[in-house]
Order: structure tokens, then C-alpha cells, then sequence
């Protein structure tokens, strides 16, 4: 199952990886991508760590070299079944429309075929990324500040 993982920054969402999870049931597709994107020994944005997983695909950029801050409280993670809340204790369902949540889906599977590709296809590659990253950022936050 594959989860869009977002860090609350203010009021507004920024995505930061998407973790592709070996589970089918959501408590534990959820579990895992909270785990996954959690600094216990190391940084589980930068490889050659205990941290690190090549489950998880890191998206957003490593702006000061040191790794993506660990998931909290306040949080959301996106899959097929919809978003969800990062809580003080497990998740929480937001409801979000359904044609957000596809939308999401979608371009997140665009995002990670030209992020696979972007190396071969050189600086086409790249902007190809920073338009699909544009859509995405631009659907996703239409459904999410209707539940902020």
C-alpha cells in the first residue's frame, strides 16, 4: 500500500515522501509509513543509516543537509482509503472528497514514474518533476484546507 506522508508546517501541508508499505491493512500500512519516517538513530531521509529504507521514497528537498524532521502529531498521510491524521495516540480519518484523494493517487504515481526517470531524461526530467510537483501541491491543497 503506498503512503503520501505530509509535515504541518503552520497552516499549510508540504509532502514529503511517499512510502510504499508491504502491508495491506491500513492500521499497519499507516504504522509502518509513521515508523519509516522517524529519526530514532540516524535520519530516515539521508542513506546509510538505521533510519533509512528504501521503502521510502524521499520527495521533498534536503534543504540544510541533515535530514527531514521525524513525523508528529498534526501530520497527514494520504492512501487510496483517504487522509489521515497523524494522533496523539494512532490516526485519525479526515474526511476529504474522493475525487481530492484520487487526484492525489494520480499524480503521485506521475511524480514517482518521472522521479525514477528524471535522471535518465536530464534537465526535461527535472521539469517535468517541478510540474507534476505544481499539480500535485495545487490538488492536494484544495481538499486539505477544506479540513484544516
Amino acid at each position: 500500500m503506498r503512503v503520501t506522508v505530509f509535515h504541518k508546517e503552520g497552516d499549510s501541508f508540504e509532502r514529503m515522501c511517499v512510502v510504499e508499505t508491504p502491508n495491506d491493512n491500513i492500521d499497519s500500512a499507516l504504522e509502518y509509513a509513521y515508523r519509516w519516517t522517524n529519526n530514532i538513530e540516524g535520519s530516515w531521509s539521508r542513506k546509510g543509516n538505521a533510519d533509512w529504507n528504501e521503502n521510502v521514497t524521499d520527495i521533498a528537498p534536503l534543504e540544510d543537509g541533515y535530514g527531514h524532521r521525524s513525523s508528529m502529531v498534526g501530520d497527514r498521510m494520504i492512501t487510496g482509503d483517504g487522509q489521515f491524521e497523524v494522533a496523539p495516540f494512532g490516526f485519525k480519518k479526515i474526511e476529504l472528497p474522493q475525487a481530492a484523494i484520487d487526484e492525489a493517487e494520480a499524480i503521485t504515481a506521475k511524480l514517482m514514474e518521472a522521479k525514477h526517470s528524471a535522471s535518465d531524461l536530464g534537465i526535461v526530467g527535472t521539469y517535468f518533476q517541478a510540474q507534476i510537483d505544481r499539480e500535485f501541491e495545487a490538488g492536494i491543497e484544495r481538499g486539505m484546507k477544506e479540513t484544516v
